[in-house]
C-alpha cells in the first residue's frame, strides 16, 4: 500500500486537496495531470473520489450547468440534495465518540482520570492492592486506543485488522465492557466501509451486540454495494 499525499487544484477557484496516494493511484491517468486539475469542477472531482473509495455512483453526477451561477441551476438539484442527504453520513451522529465535536471531550475527560489516586472498582475506598482494577490503568489503556483509532485512516486493506480486533473483544473475552463501548462506536463510524469486509458482515450476523444503538444515536447503517439488498442496522 502507498503512503504519501497527492495534492490536487480543482476547479475555477482552484482550490486545493491532498489525497492519499493509495486512493489516488487508482484514479484515470489523466486526472493526475497537473495541467487538468484546474479544468476540473470540484463536484466532479469528489464523485471520482467517492468512486474510487467506495466503488459506487450513487448520486448522478451533476450536469454542464453546475459551472454556472445560483440562478443557472438545474431544476431537478432539489431531488438530487435530498438524495446526499439519505447518503451515509457519520457527521451527522454527533453522540457518536469519534465525532470531531465530541472527541477532544472524550480525551480530555480519560486523561483527567489517569491523574486520580488508585481506588477501587467502586471508586471509593483508596486500593493499594495491586492485583485489583485500577481506575487509572484502564484509563490509561482507552486513552491511547481512542487517539489512535480516531487517526488510523480505514481503508479496504485494513478492515483486516480491524474485523480481528472486534472478533476478539465480542467473542473472545466477555471483561472488556469500555473497550466494546469504544469499539461499537468505531464500527458505527466506519461501518460503510466495514460493510464492504465478508469477515465483518458475518460476525454481525453472530453478534447482536453489534447492531445495538451506541450512545444514544448511533447507528449502524449501510447501502449493500451490488444493490441486492439494503441494511439498516440498529
Amino acid at each position: 500500500m502507498q503512503s504519501g499525499i497527492v495534492d490536487f487544484v480543482v476547479g475555477k477557484s482552484r482550490k486545493r486537496f491532498s489525497v492519499h496516494a493509495a486512493l489516488a493511484s487508482s484514479f484515470p491517468k489523466e486526472i493526475l495531470q497537473p495541467p487538468l486539475n484546474g479544468k476540473v469542477d470540484e463536484i466532479v472531482f469528489g464523485r471520482c473520489c467517492e468512486f474510487v473509495y467506495s466503488g459506487d455512483y450513487s448520486v448522478p453526477l451533476p450536469t454542464g450547468d453546475r459551472y454556472g451561477d445560483d440562478d443557472d441551476q438545474p431544476s431537478d438539484s432539489q431531488p438530487l440534495c435530498q438524495e446526499s442527504a439519505r447518503r451515509w453520513n457519520p457527521l451527522n451522529h454527533q453522540e457518536n465518540m469519534f465525532h470531531p465535536s465530541k472527541l477532544p471531550d472524550i480525551c480530555a475527560f480519560i486523561k483527567k482520570n489517569l491523574d486520580k489516586a488508585p481506588l477501587d472498582e467502586d471508586g471509593e475506598i483508596p486500593n493499594t492492592d495491586p492485583a485489583d482494577n485500577y481506575v487509572p490503568l484502564w484509563c490509561l489503556s482507552l486513552y491511547p486506543l481512542i487517539r489512535s483509532l480516531a487517526s488510523f485512516t480505514l481503508c479496504e486493506e485494513r478492515t483486516g485488522d480491524i474485523v480481528e480486533l472486534l472478533k476478539f473483544v465480542f467473542e473472545e473475552n466477555e471483561y472488556m465492557y469500555e473497550l466494546k463501548v469504544v469499539l461499537v462506536d468505531y464500527a458505527a463510524w466506519n461501518v460503510e466501509i466495514l460493510m464492504q469486509d465478508a469477515d465483518f458482515r458475518q460476525l454481525l450476523d453472530r453478534l447482536c451486540q453489534l447492531r445495538l444503538k451506541s450512545c444514544k444515536e448511533s447507528v449502524l447503517f449501510f447501502l449493500e454495494r451490488d444493490r441486492k439488498y439494503t441494511h439498516v442496522l440498529i
